[in-house]
């Protein structure tokens, strides 16, 4: 016959692998030590006043020593909460969690197209000198454009190419951050779309300036605002 310890067993360990798998993950990475591939893939599957059994994807069981133990499982709460921001602060992660992309829109939309579009038509060189498929259309129209890209397009090439894989580094860092895992179809959605557009990802990730700041002034998304909001009720 079922207690009420039993029961509420059940509804933590239902209630954490439902809401709170972020929460999983980090005590994996934390705790465990586990890599942040392996750890994203654990579940709660048990816990007692003196510890807390997870299960990864790759079947394994692994142990977290609740110390000291708790006095009954109504104080779960107030303990996971903290070793949850032990581990935020240990592994320097977000309590926020984004989970989802946006895809550029109006001008963004735009601004993607073309850098896209110079991308693909200054991959090879000869695209631009005479002859090239890129320097014969631009040439039919705007001789002078076509005249610039036989020069600089190699140069610009590179530029923009290193710029926007430095401006990549950081998405992926602010990513890792709001616990996106990596290689994830958030992640990599995210990293792809910096990688090409550069600066409008971080215009739908970073919030204008005076619109919305966290409290040491740092600038957030406007993805992020919106869930530091929800996580606040």
């Amino acid at each position: 016959m079922a207690t009420p310890e039993d029961a509420t067993k059940q509804r933590i360990i239902t209630h954490m692998n439902r809401d709170h798998r972020a929460s999983i993950t980090r005590y994996a990475e934390h705790y465990l030590h586990l890599p942040a591939a392996l750890a994203a893939t654990a579940t709660l599957t048990d816990i007692s006043p003196t510890q807390l059994v997870l299960q990864t994807g790759d079947a394994q069981t692994h142990t977290i020593a609740l110390d000291p133990p708790l006095k009954s499982l109504t104080a779960a709460r107030e303990r996971l909460v903290a070793m949850d921001g032990t581990a935020l602060t240990a592994l320097g992660r977000s309590r926020i969690t984004v989970q989802e992309y946006r895809a550029p829109r109006g001008g963004h939309l735009v601004a993607f197209v073309l850098c896209l579009g110079t991308f693909v038509l200054l991959s090879r060189k000869e695209n631009v000198l005479p002859g090239g498929w890129g320097y014969e259309a631009l040439n039919g129209v705007a001789p002078r454009m076509a005249a610039w890209f036989e020069k600089w397009g190699r140069t610009l090439f590179w530029t923009l190419g290193g710029v926007h894989a430095v401006e990549t580094v950081n998405m992926a860092r602010r990513l890792k951050k709001h616990n996106v895992p990596m290689f994830s179809g958030v992640w990599v959605a995210w990293v792809v779309s910096c990688l090409i557009e550069g600066v409008g990802s971080f215009q739908r990730y970073v919030m204008s300036e005076g619109v919305g700041m966290s409290a040491n002034g740092s600038r957030f998304s406007a993805l992020v605002e919106e869930k530091r909001k929800e996580s606040k009720h």
